[in-house]
């Protein structure tokens, strides 16, 4: 038997199994998985934290400080790490609707946080307080990267049969990329699944957001400094988001934004600034669209040529003023 015919063969018999034939042993069911979800929501799962004075670490050296972290006493980790690893094999097996359908439940809960018996806490706990995946995902509880569940979540829903070609789907699509445990994700990633009817719903529903978010930090005062600032990282990441499906999805070159009134050099360090303050909250910025999108002003600059004609104070003071003079 050829290759390609062996491959039509596997293919059909996949085709022809029912979803219990297809079962993942490991993996635990549906019926476990809601189980699960329900006493994570009423707080019969949870998480412990603990803290302990050390004076000296592991190794031997000075530390004179506390080590927090939090305990599973319930397996629920475990128990989540099989489901994640369970939910991807399902899609290599083509359970788009069920894998789908186990990630909409999981991958936003939150557990409830208890004091364990022995912790030494001196006030630092705070009753009420939520776990989130992404403390977990911090802390080393889980298996797979964020960037993986979140590749396997958005691939799911976009191969399953719910219809894609609508606003909601867009805005579902838009809030699991603005999770924080998924900021690795891009609409590029799923270029090949995501039609351009689509991604002009996601445009419209980023551009409503940024507007939104400019309303709301113009009503916070000085004292509202983390309300800003977490207002201005998420600013960051739409920003982020629309360049990505302008550049790298939809193959948008970079334009000088030309103004009769403002310079062509004072305008390009306006573009510039606004592309670094986004990068401000990224821990590495050489594999950034917007790292490529400034190297493309640049180069639009000098092929514009005329910079010996710019007024000196605007060579001299552009990049400071703009918050980009660290860069340079």
């Amino acid at each position: 038997m050829e290759k390609k015919d062996f491959i039509n063969y596997i293919n059909k018999l996949l085709q022809e199994m029912s979803v219990e034939e297809k079962k993942i042993s490991y993996m635990p069911t549906e019926q476990q998985v809601e189980e699960f979800c329900r006493k994570v929501q009423n707080g019969d799962i949870f998480v412990e934290y603990e803290t302990h004075y050390y004076e000296f670490d592991s190794d031997g050296r000075y530390m004179d400080d506390w080590k927090i972290w939090h305990n599973d006493p319930q397996a629920a980790f475990p128990f989540l790490n099989r489901t994640f690893r369970g939910c991807h094999d399902l899609i290599r097996l083509g359970e788009y609707d069920l894998a789908a359908a186990i990630l909409n439940k999981i991958c936003c809960l939150e557990f409830q946080v208890v004091e364990e018996e022995n912790s030494e806490d001196t006030g630092g706990f705070a009753e009420g307080s939520r776990f989130t995946l992404a403390e977990a995902g911090r802390e080393g509880l889980l298996d797979m990267s964020f960037r993986e569940i979140g590749l396997d979540w958005i691939t799911a829903l976009l191969l399953g049969k719910e219809d894609h070609e609508n606003a909601e789907f867009a805005e579902k699509l838009v809030s699991i990329m603005g999770l924080e445990m998924f900021e690795k994700i891009q609409p590029s990633d799923f270029r090949e699944l995501i039609s351009e009817q689509m991604l002009g719903f996601m445009e419209e529903i980023l551009e409503n957001e940024l507007g939104e978010i400019d309303g709301k930090e113009g009503k916070l005062s000085d004292k509202d400094w983390w309300a800003k600032y977490e207002l201005r990282k998420k600013r960051a990441r739409i920003q982020h988001l629309l360049l990505d499906i302008r550049k790298k999805c939809r193959g948008l070159q970079t334009k000088i934004e030309e103004s009769g009134k403002v310079s062509i050099l004072e305008a390009s360090w306006k573009q510039i600034g606004e592309l670094f303050r986004v990068l401000r909250y990224e821990r590495y910025i050489d594999d950034q669209p917007e790292i490529e999108e400034v190297w493309e002003i640049c180069e639009a600059l000098v092929r514009r040529g005329g910079l010996e004609e710019e007024n000196w104070e605007i060579r001299k003071k552009s990049p400071e003023r703009y918050g980009i003079a660290w860069v340079l």
